[in-house]
């Protein structure tokens, strides 16, 4: 049986606030989410389809508004932000689906923050099986690899298939689909992989496996309809496995500095999650975007506490790793 601390927090509107924290961290792949100014705070952003393009509109804890365009105003690109060039800031991607004839060429399209150069890696397959972005550093050079995961019906194989920065296309594993479901989680136990993890959708039983080393562990968390969330809320370095149970807000995480369970009510049904180090003191934040006529970000940070932040319309794409 696992020990257990709640707490329970009803939303309210108190502040806008600006977070002023002092002194720099070590980038990991928790710090570095959504953080496209590189100053160690994740940034509000969220994109909009106008005329034709896709518009990211950002706003940057120290740099301030940015509004880029980056990307088509179609079902085929799907936000995928992310460190590609492993400067320490978010980089503008998106993954465009690929609808051709046998071979399909899934693409992700980067505009590295470092360079200023434009990298487009492509994932060719042979098979015409559905396809979802799966980016995440799986070889731990601080670098967003590339990565597809193919799936079609339920009789089919799912299959993850990497492209390590700077090498070949890696195939990771294959398992059946639909029950079995890839989840990014980041790096869960500090060695700067990110793990290569999987769930069973009806009972939440799941498997995470280090690509380097094969070392695979078990953990049986959740319930159906939760989501899993890339989160380390202690500021160890290592993941903490976390899901948000959107039907009522509440988040559940295993804190992996000592395996205690948390559960925190931090948003209501329809709220989206967007989990990030927002205060820079190192630590995961609560946070969540609920859409609407003006969306707003919710934010509990671990250091500064609640931040209202007005951004975005009910028709805009959430930007989230």
């Amino acid at each position: 049986m696992r020990k257990m601390t709640s707490a329970f927090l009803i939303i309210a509107v108190l502040s806008i606030s600006t977070v002023l924290v002092g002194g720099q961290v070590t980038p990991n792949m928790f710090r570095k989410v959504s953080d496209f100014d590189g100053d160690g705070k994740a940034d509000f952003a969220v994109t909009r389809n106008e005329n034709g393009n896709k518009i990211w509109y950002v706003w940057q804890s120290r740099d301030g508004f940015r509004v880029f365009h980056w990307g088509l105003a179609s079902t085929s690109d799907f936000n995928a932000p992310g460190d590609y060039d492993g400067d320490g800031k978010t980089d503008f991607a998106v993954f465009r689906y690929g609808y051709s004839n046998n071979p399909v060429a899934h693409e992700f399209h980067v505009l590295e923050s470092g360079s200023g150069g434009y990298t487009t890696t492509a994932i060719t397959v042979f098979d015409f099986l559905a396809a979802l972005p799966a980016h995440q550093d799986y070889n731990g050079d601080g670098r967003v690899d590339p990565a597809v995961f193919r799936y079609g019906n339920q009789f089919t194989t799912g299959r993850l298939t990497a492209v390590y920065s700077g090498t070949s296309s890696v195939a990771f594993e294959s398992f059946f689909f639909p029950l079995h479901f890839p989840i990014r989680i980041g790096d869960m136990d500090g060695d700067g992989n990110a793990e290569i993890s999987r769930s069973h959708r009806e009972t939440f039983f799941t498997t995470i496996t280090n690509p380097v080393t094969s070392v695979t562990r078990y953990e049986s968390f959740g319930r159906f309809g939760d989501e899993y969330q890339m989160a380390d809320f202690d500021g160890d370095g290592k993941g903490d496995l976390t899901i948000f149970r959107q039907s009522d807000g509440t988040w559940w995480w295993i804190r992996s500095s000592d395996n205690v369970v948390n559960v925190v009510k931090w948003g209501m049904n329809g709220d989206r999650p967007v989990p990030a180090d927002y205060d820079g003191d190192g630590k995961t934040d609560l946070a969540i975007w609920r859409p609407g006529a003006q969306s707003v970000f919710w934010v509990l940070g671990s250091q500064t506490g609640v931040q209202v932040f007005p951004w975005g319309i009910s028709s805009d794409q959430l930007v989230q790793f």
